[in-house]
């Protein structure tokens, strides 16, 4: 997890570099600026630019993707509220998509939890959500490693993760809805480009896929 922060604190300094604001104040201050880009983009391409991420890599991306699962949760609660703004709702359907590697990702395991109608894919499930919201929300819990992630392809590693996940009601948070159920979800290291600013590497993502 360190060199993932390290990741992340170099990708922030160098969209922070990349700001309008940087080009503010004299000529030296512009060099040493331009220079201090260079060199973040060179330490964010040895860092992520990688063929074949090793087994650290690897872990980071696994720990990514559960972090992703948690706020799959939390989008998901925010776009199935109907007490929440319409354009709240709207945004964290779209931050959602941006988890899963596909639109028609798998979500039968997740969806059997409410007690409206079972959406099958995400996309379904966000459409449901946005046009009648749900009565409960989704908490997961207890995440592990059900399988690590194993090469599919050049692009692309496979692997599951496995969490309980409990049903919570809207209208009282004390209220648990259903049973706990466990729930398999695939995860998948990709990759490809990503925009920093005004440049583009090929970097190693980690997504969400089917649930099982």
């Amino acid at each position: 997890m360190r060199r993932l922060k390290t990741i992340l604190t170099l990708a922030m300094l160098y969209i922070i570099c990349s700001a309008k604001s940087c080009g503010d104040g004299n000529a030296d201050s512009n060099t040493q600026e331009e220079k201090l880009v260079v060199a973040t983009m060179d330490s964010l391409k040895h860092t992520m630019e990688v063929n074949s991420p090793d087994e650290q890599h690897l872990s980071n991306l696994e720990s990514v993707a559960i972090l992703k699962v948690q706020d799959f949760a939390d989008y998901l609660k925010v776009a199935a509220d109907t007490a929440q703004e319409t354009a709240f709702r709207k945004q964290a359907a779209a931050m959602t998509l941006k988890l899963f590697a596909d639109k028609n990702s798998d979500l039968k395991a997740w969806s059997q939890l409410y007690t409206e109608k079972r959406a099958e894919t995400l996309d379904q499930l966000l459409t449901q959500c946005n046009q009648k919201g749900n009565t409960c929300w989704i908490r997961p819990f207890d995440f592990s490693i059900k399988q690590s992630l194993i090469r599919k392809n050049d692009s692309t590693f496979t692997g599951i993760i496995t969490f309980s996940a409990q049903c919570i009601s809207y209208a009282n948070p004390q209220q648990m809805t259903g049973s706990p159920a466990k729930i398999d979800m695939e995860i998948l290291a990709i990759r490809h480009n990503k925009h920093f600013g005004k440049n583009q590497m090929k970097v190693w993502e980690a997504f969400l896929g089917n649930t099982k």
